[in-house]
């Protein structure tokens, strides 16, 4: 590929978490790269997702260097459009269960909350050793755990889903196994897509009036090839938009590939959100607003104190301009800066959801 620009990322109907956009103005590389996802020589290097000031596993011990300086940083207070304490939610194909336990912090209740997997549950504990103590969270808050559910099969959803119709329903990194948990590239497209059809076809059986699929993927080649949006819009759903990927609103969450231990890189990644294309538009019950604040780079930012990002709206369209400003951000000019930082940054932040 030839050197990344801030125009390389499609940026049609793509939004931000504000949660997001505050930490990469704060010189957060991880976040930054969440956004304009391409590097280059004119940007710094991407460095580890544990280097974002809000990652934070609180299943895992602390690590301490012995160093207690800590630069003081912005506070802030963790929001998720994409969930709301009334939502009934399905989960599937959920690796380890570390996703579906993260949600159980955004949800009223953790009966509201169906998690499953594709495979039996002796499969799921060989496999992911983590995944016996993160059910058994799961099913003693009172989530429903469910196994050998087909995610591409009508039937095998609503004996899943009993009576109940969800509000969500989330697939997060779908694709079909591959030996040894190597990654899918172009020979296995044609099985990923019939995967997904399967999925988008059996999918609306399961939804509630107005209730939306949440689709997760890697958008960087050859998974950004795969065409999700006109899968999913030949199968009887609508894309409503998709966000940019910030695995720090889901702590504890460690995606796994297929029936293998090993997890893979996801800082390129967004959520496609689809709703049944009979919906009526503009719904205000849906994540993506119908009218949203413009940016124009990251001037609108400057200068907004904790106060005003709590105020803030929750979503922001993402422009190649706010992309630019990004990538400046990173720019050699700020390296010294940035260095400083996160220098700075001796010890990590803890940020519970409230």
């Amino acid at each position: 590929m030839s050197e990344a620009t801030a125009t390389d990322r499609a940026t049609d109907k793509l939004y931000v978490q504000a949660n997001t956009i505050q930490c990469a103005i704060n010189l957060c590389r991880p976040c930054c790269y969440k956004l304009f996802i391409y590097g280059g020589k004119d940007v710094m290097p991407n460095v580890r997702p544990e280097q974002c000031p809000r990652f934070n596993d609180p299943y895992a011990a602390r690590e301490d260097d012995g160093d207690n300086a800590e630069e003081a940083e912005p506070e802030i207070v963790p929001r998720n459009v994409l969930l709301q304490p009334s939502h009934k939610v399905l989960t599937l194909g959920d690796g380890n269960f570390s996703f579906s336990r993260a949600l159980l912090g955004y949800l009223g209740e953790a009966s509201q909350l169906t998690a499953t997997s594709h495979e039996a549950k002796d499969t799921v504990v060989e496999t992911y050793p983590d995944s016996s103590a993160i059910l058994d969270t799961l099913t003693t808050a009172g989530a429903s755990v469910l196994h050998e559910v087909d995610a591409t099969s009508a039937k095998s959803l609503k004996a899943a889903a009993g009576a109940t119709k969800f509000d969500r329903v989330i697939w997060n990194f779908p694709c079909v196994r591959m030996p040894d948990g190597a990654d899918g590239q172009n020979n296995e497209m044609d099985d990923n897509k019939q995967l997904l059809q399967g999925f988008f076809t059996a999918v609306v059986g399961v939804l509630a009036p107005h209730g939306e699929v949440h689709v997760t993927h890697k958008t960087k080649p050859p998974f950004g090839q795969w065409g999700v949006v006109a899968l999913a819009e030949a199968n009887g759903l609508r894309h409503t938009g998709s966000v940019v990927f910030d695995r720090c609103l889901y702590p504890g969450y460690s995606n796994k590939k297929v029936l293998s231990k090993g997890s893979f890189p996801i800082w390129d990644s967004e959520t496609f959100v689809f709703v049944r294309a009979t919906d009526k538009e503009g719904s205000s019950a849906g994540t993506i607003p119908a009218a949203s604040t413009e940016t124009d780079g990251v001037q609108l930012f400057v200068g907004w104190d904790a106060a005003k990002w709590r105020q803030a709206d929750a979503l922001y369209p993402v422009r190649p301009a706010l992309l630019r400003d990004l990538r400046v951000l990173l720019g050699p000019a700020n390296q010294k800066q940035v260095e400083a930082k996160e220098r700075a940054r001796k010890r990590r932040k803890h940020v519970t959801l409230p």
